[in-house]
């Protein structure tokens, strides 16, 4: 099945963990609750929450009582910066065939493609992790 937006696995967890995180400010939410929650694997999540933590979103707690909490308020954790985090700089695509430029004068889709994706990196732009989290 074809998907009009692709996001990866590691920002979709990234996402999501985040948003499990901030919802249980209060404590430590730890890895295998997070994974288990949403049906993934603990490796991999664990793999996506240490890029978190070098990026200064998350903080790890070692122990029996450990895990992750926010180190940011979630209206100042952007969408498309965790998507930066994850996967590194968005990238707008000019052409469907992942063409830098169109040997087709009258292509159909010039521009529109191109339009299409700034509106989607406007709303990543403009939507904090608090703004989902309300919603």
């Amino acid at each position: 099945m074809s998907e009009i937006i692709n996001v990866s696995d590691a920002v979709n967890l990234a996402i999501h963990s985040l948003i499990e995180i901030a919802i249980n400010q209060g404590r430590a939410v730890q890895t295998n609750e997070i994974a288990e929650k949403f049906s993934v694997s603990e490796a991999h999540l664990s793999k996506v929450l240490q890029r978190l933590r070098k990026a200064g979103y998350v903080e790890a707690e070692r122990g029996p009582k450990g895990g992750y909490r926010l180190l940011k308020d979630p209206a100042e954790i952007k969408l498309d910066d965790i998507f930066s985090v994850i996967d590194g700089p968005i990238q707008i695509p000019f052409c469907l065939f992942k063409r830098k430029s169109c040997e087709r004068v009258n292509c159909k889709l010039a521009g529109k493609i191109r339009a299409f994706s700034n509106e989607i990196l406007d709303f990543l732009k403009s939507n904090t992790l608090a703004d989902i989290i309300a919603k």
